[in-house]
């Protein structure tokens, strides 16, 4: 048991005209302490660690400010609240570690770890330095409130972002697998910060990586000789991407060592985290505000894991320049939180990229314009099954600059003007096609009265031409053209940018299927990449429609 000495009274010092310090405490008193920073903290403030003192005087001294920190030089740091277990046989020297009030279902903090952090950030010119563990008060709900909402602009104004893979207890190797990349909270943590590192365990010094075929170059950075280094976040994707070892060049030699390095830091580079690594390099610098950032940012936030269902959102909501209220949802609430953050996005003028972000998945039973929600939970677990009870990891390659403005209600429903056709489904269903040939080309069915169309799901239709549009046997289902696809733009160099995926030759055209449920309310029940012989079709047949697309089943029960 932690002896009530070291529970630490922060008492509050005035610091200067604009910040004070909260808290204070020797570095050799902190092994195994309960640190609490609430006594002297007030709730609604931003809060950073004195690197300086840390490594100069042996203290975790950390100041609250009563104004804004954007002209304060810090760097952030980027972790998962559950890292790669501790091991002291493999921690050559270790000072020990600290938990917070509050925080105690999380990793304790490591002394050396954040060592480690202050080298780094007094290296990038920053004095300070963020970590949400220490600077937010872990006992408050109204301080986590306010610091959710601050979240995204934190990590914009760092001078840089330092990401620790492997938690906040100990550094890992880049050979060490983690589970960085699934968690909800670090997708906001790398879009925002203009300049990303990450730090981690190392014993080769400064130097350079490279692979064999002249790809996946990085400058390795020491920080501490002998114990750690840094390195770009975009090299340690591009690393883990690689398909082979790379070589090892020590700082001012001219040729390779034997060593051969692999890079796992940031995922298991299998499954959904090699899909994940693929769409983040993607998101790196761009903003998800734009087309081309919107539809990847999607994607990757869809596939990422917290153990609050709501944090899905709040987690993102600032790469789209979105503010909630926290207090607004309750913790399980991912859907309510899903509908507010969709309907903000589109008041702000942009556009529903989430109907075009998983073509290959089946739409979500009662918010069919979004994909259905895969089942996540705190260890990292993300997995959708599909109709055969299949794992499934969806990635587009491809993004819609065309889409059509929206709007959506308190229920979910997306409404959209889109050109449309009717169509009636067949019954009839063909063999799953494979990635590259999965769309219709001048090889269909077209005639007088329908042409004949597969969806993404293998389902076959018939789109009626308009002076047959009476032939079709329900008249309440439509195609809808939703815009052209264009593919993101990709080095030539295959081995080192295109990772496990093959850049498939599709045509353009996007277009889902919809069926009437209810009065004017319709849900997405199939999507379609249509051959560019139905181009002039889509434009001198098809006429616009207005859809509110949702359902069909009702929401299910907000707590």
């Amino acid at each position: 048991m932690i002896s009530q000495n070291h529970e630490r009274q922060a008492t509050a010092v005035l610091q200067s005209d604009t910040s004070r310090q909260v808290y204070s405490s020797s570095l050799d008193s902190l092994p195994n302490a309960v640190i609490d920073i609430s006594l002297a903290a007030k709730p609604g403030h931003y809060r950073l660690i004195d690197c300086s003192y840390f490594i100069q005087h042996q203290q975790l001294v950390i100041y609250e400010f009563d104004g804004s920190i954007s002209d304060v030089p810090y760097a952030a740091i980027s972790y998962i609240w559950h890292g790669n277990e501790f091991d002291p046989a493999t921690a050559e020297s270790d000072k020990g570690a600290f938990t917070v009030r509050g925080a105690k279902d999380g990793d304790q903090v490591g002394i050396d770890v954040i060592h480690h952090a202050c080298s780094v950030a007094i290296q990038e010119g920053a004095q300070y330095l963020w970590l949400d563990r220490l600077c937010i008060i872990q006992t408050s709900r109204a301080d986590k409130d306010w610091q959710i909402v601050q979240m995204y602009g934190i990590y914009l104004h760092c001078k840089a972002c330092l990401v620790l893979p492997g938690g906040i207890r100990q550094l890992v190797a880049v050979e060490d697998e983690t589970m960085w990349i699934t968690r909800a909270w670090t997708l906001q943590e790398v879009m925002a910060p203009k300049r990303i590192l990450v730090l981690f365990k190392w014993e080769r010094g400064s130097g350079s990586w490279q692979g064999s075929k002249g790809g996946a170059k990085a400058i390795i950075s020491e920080v501490i000789p002998k114990e750690s280094a840094t390195t770009g976040l975009r090299e340690i994707l591009e690393a883990s991407r690689y398909a082979e070892t790379l070589d090892w060049t020590p700082a001012g030699s001219s040729a390779p060592t034997a060593d051969d390095i692999s890079v796992y830091i940031t995922g298991d580079s299998m499954g959904v985290d090699t899909m994940l690594t693929e769409s983040l390099s993607r998101i790196i610098g761009v903003d998800a505000r734009l087309p081309e950032g919107a539809l990847p940012a999607w994607q990757n936030a869809f596939w990422r894991a917290s153990s609050r269902p709501v944090d899905m959102v709040l987690s993102i909501m600032g790469v789209f320049g979105v503010s909630l209220n926290p207090s607004s949802f309750h913790k399980d609430d991912r859907i309510g939180a899903t509908i507010a953050l969709a309907q903000e996005i589109l008041r702000g003028g942009g556009k529903p990229a989430w109907l075009v972000m998983a073509f290959d998945l089946p739409p979500s039973p009662f918010l069919s314009s979004f994909p259905e929600f895969p089942e996540t939970d705190v260890t990292g677990r993300v997995e959708i099954k599909t109709a055969t009870d299949e794992q499934c990891f969806d990635l587009t390659l491809w993004y819609v600059a065309d889409l059509p403005d929206g709007s959506m209600d308190d229920d979910g429903y997306l409404s959209i003007s889109a050109k449309a056709a009717q169509v009636v489904y067949t019954g009839e269903n063909v063999q799953k096609l494979n990635f590259s040939s999965r769309q219709n080309d001048d090889t269909n069915d077209i005639c007088a009265d329908y042409i004949r169309v597969v969806a993404r799901d293998g389902g076959i239709w018939n789109i009626y031409r308009p002076n047959h549009a009476s032939s079709a046997q329900d008249g309440r289902s439509f195609v809808a053209f939703v815009g052209h696809a264009q593919n993101y733009e990709r080095a030539e160099n295959s081995a080192t940018n295109k990772g496990p995926y093959t850049l498939p030759t599709l045509s353009p055209l996007r277009a889902v299927i919809l069926e009437e449920h209810g009065p004017g309310k319709f849900h997405r029940a199939a999507n379609l990449t249509l051959g560019e012989v139905f181009e002039p079709i889509i434009h001198s047949e098809w006429q616009p429609h207005d859809f509110a697309i949702g359902g069909p089943l009702p929401l299910p029960l907000r707590k």
